[in-house]
């Protein structure tokens, strides 16, 4: 393989490094049964691999806190938008990265993922703002400034959790994706590859979609009566009438299966595309090349043979605007799926504040799959720059497990320390004037401080960056619930969920002797008729309402205790099941009736096949815990195993019986509460939950701190 274009020069050999996929990712083709749309996708290959990625708002701002789930394994966006799940299982067919932000659209990602590789990704979450309104009995349309309209007819909608006939206010989200605008790139869900009514792969040829979303006036989830369809209307904009076809197939992007489905077709009448459709989702007006899809995989690399960092890369065919795309990882990887046969033009596409390309050049065509090339682009991109440095621990030495994040123009990049050095060239806008950064220091659970530079040339040495800032900054991380029992049951995580006091507690003295800082439990006492005389008492507890969807694999726990000595024989100190359901999680205690002793024993269940569970008759999975003084407890779950912590010291660990799969309860969290009437008596403070696995260091500190 190889190109004439004086500016590149593709040498092709076999790399003995594991394949990296990334963005519009290497992947084995699926396994299909050709059963019309219902195509089930080969999910059972599994591997462990880690993806990060940067999530940011329609004015480029990053998105903090934005919920981001694949698989069983759940974690927020920090401070910059970043997110990160490391060593994961997942497909190593498809993986879906489901992501969600109160106020926003869902947005949705397709990726594909080999063993012990990192991977990159970058999404847009788009605004959800309220569209218009109309009355069920009269229907009505919305049409939004760009021109796309929504016609529904009278009666024609249903309630989405039942399919009942809703009566009452409608209210409409929509928001149209601009086909010609490189925004539509990161602001689409998945990539611009759908399952044709054949069951075959095939690239897309965009020209426009929307999201549309139906609720009531209190927010309940509205859908389509599917026996009378809605009207859609899509404009076509100026730069993309005169290559419009006059009929083209509709897709709706299935949220599972992480691909566009085929699904109706749509017309051309002057500037619009029009079509109507039975349900609501996010809707496609797409062309379909033709051609089958090949595995094109490469290492994109600077003339200094360092790779491109995160760097936006678009394949397509030289009549078309979009193509398949994606960005490399911090080796400059790449690879996704392209037509067979055909010419095509590879770019690096500028970021979307100063959008267009940075280069293009032309390749293929190709008969077979490109799996390890390197492309070297042997002139130096004007828009680049280079950054190199050595990243060190508190102690001076080389930091063995992290990355650097940078930030140029808002347009965030992410790159892996190896040895304590990192070298990696970042695409810039051509006005772009200083360049963000810090460290992370995966291992030790610290951040550096970050520092703003001035951009002085092509090539910038940042010398050593010292990886020693506060915990604390980490042990913020993945934060979901964050309960400090300061006088109140109030939430101090991102998104807050406060609790609301049960009974009556009182507030006494913390570990420390601040009064006040802690909260007091009192079992319930119920009503004795041999005792009339002492009233029947509620049990106290916290009740977090709106926490039932908190459902977290990998999960931790953390929390001080401190039991009462005369506490009932079994009493729940931190909990989200109730008995029989086999689905849930679980801190109690109970008292064993031999020794005399109380024992912590953790549950963490999804069925009675899958759960880790301890009893106080089982070691290594039962945990002594003393009376009347302070203890801190940590509980960590992921996908091989649990393990238990009492004042930093790790007492036990027990792996899965059955495979690992998260809980999937409804039940809100309660702290030093029940289900089952088994109340916790003594104090208890600083309760925190975790969508992720802390560090043995970052442990440490919450037990110092």
């Amino acid at each position: 393989m190889s190109s004439k274009k004086p500016q590149l020069r593709v040498l092709v050999f076999r790399l003995l490094i594991p394949i990296l996929l990334i963005g519009f990712s290497c992947r084995k083709d699926f396994s299909l049964e050709k059963m019309g749309l219902d195509i089930p996708i080969d999910n059972s290959i599994k591997v462990k691999a880690s993806i990060q990625g940067i999530i940011y708002d329609e004015t480029g701002l990053p998105v903090i806190g934005a919920t981001v789930k694949t698989g069983v394994s759940t974690t927020l966006t920090n401070e910059t938008g970043a997110f990160f799940f490391n060593d994961i299982e997942t497909s190593a067919n498809l993986t879906v990265l489901a992501i969600e932000k109160e106020g926003y659209f869902n947005q949705y990602k397709s990726t594909v993922v080999a063993e012990g590789t990192d991977n990159f990704i970058k999404a847009q979450l788009l605004k959800k703002t309220l569209s218009g309104s109309f009355d069920v009995t009269t229907g009505g349309t919305v049409k939004l400034s760009s021109g796309a309209l929504l016609n529904i007819t009278p009666n024609a909608v249903v309630s989405a959790s039942n399919g009942r006939p809703y009566t009452g206010k409608v209210n409409v989200y929509m928001n149209w994706m601009d086909p010609s605008k490189q925004t539509v790139l990161n602001s689409m869900p998945g990539d611009l590859r759908g399952l044709n009514e054949n069951g075959q792969e095939r690239m897309l040829i965009t020209y426009g979609m929307m999201n549309v979303e139906l609720e009531s006036a209190n927010g309940q989830k509205l859908q389509m009566d599917s026996t009378k369809p809605a009207s859609l209307e899509f404009p076509v904009p100026t730069t993309m009438q005169g290559s419009a076809p006059a009929n083209v197939p509709m897709w709706h992007f299935d949220t599972k299966k992480g691909i566009w489905i085929n699904d109706g077709m749509a017309s051309l009448s002057g500037s619009v595309y029009k079509t109507s459709v039975k349900h609501f989702s996010c809707w496609n007006v797409d062309a379909v090349y033709p051609e089958p899809l090949i595995d094109f995989c490469v290492y994109i690399l600077d003339e200094k043979k360092k790779p491109y960092l995160n760097a936006h890369v678009l394949v397509r065919r030289e009549e078309d605007r979009w193509g398949a795309h994606g960005y490399t990882n911090c080796d400059g990887y790449v690879c996704g799926k392209i037509p067979a046969n055909t010419p095509l033009i590879l770019e690096i596409l500028g970021e979307e504040e100063c959008e267009g390309k940075l280069v293009g050049v032309k390749i293929g065509p190709y008969t077979k799959k490109v799996k390890g090339d390197t492309i070297i682009l042997e002139k130096k991109l004007e828009q680049t720059v280079t950054v190199s440095g050595k990243a060190v621990d508190c102690d001076g030495k080389p930091v063995t497990k992290g990355y650097i994040q940078a930030n140029i123009k808002g347009a965030g990049y992410i790159g892996r320390v190896r040895n304590g050095k990192f070298e990696f060239t970042l695409t810039k806008c051509a006005d772009s004037k200083t360049l963000d950064v810090f460290g992370v220091d995966e291992k030790n659970g610290r951040l550096s401080d970050p520092k703003t530079l001035a951009i002085t040339g092509k090539e910038m040495d940042l010398g050593t960056i010292t990886i020693c800032g506060d915990p604390n900054k980490t042990t913020t991380m993945g934060l979901m619930g964050y309960y400090p029992l300061d006088g109140n049951a109030n939430d101090l995580a991102a998104t807050p969920v406060n609790g609301t006091l049960i009974g009556g507690p009182a507030f006494v003295a913390d570990r420390k002797g601040n009064a006040g800082k802690a909260v007091s439990f009192l079992p319930a006492v119920p009503f004795d008729s041999t005792k009339p005389q002492v009233p029947a008492k509620a049990g106290q507890f916290v009740d977090i309402p709106g926490s039932a969807n908190r459902n977290y694999l990998p999960i931790t726990v953390s929390l001080w205790c401190k039991l009462d000595a005369d506490a009932p024989v079994v009493g729940n100190i931190l909990n989200k099941y109730i008995a029989a359901s086999w689905n849930g999680l679980q801190l109690l205690y109970a008292k064993d009736a031999a020794t005399g002793k109380y024992y912590l024993i953790p549950w963490y269940l999804n069925s009675p096949a899958n759960r880790i569970i301890g009893d106080y008759g089982e070691a290594p999975f039962k945990f002594e815990l003393p009376t009347d003084k302070w203890m801190h407890i940590v509980m960590t779950v992921n996908d091989k195993e649990a393990s238990v912590y009492l004042d930093n010291k790790l007492v036990g660990q027990k792996k899965w019986t059955g495979t690992a799969r998260v809980s999937t309860n409804g039940f809100n969290w309660k702290i030093g509460g029940t289900y089952d009437n088994q109340w916790f008596k003594g104090a208890m403070d600083e309760v925190r939950i975790y969508n992720r696995v802390l560090l043995a260091s970052e442990i440490k500190h919450l037990f110092e701190n």
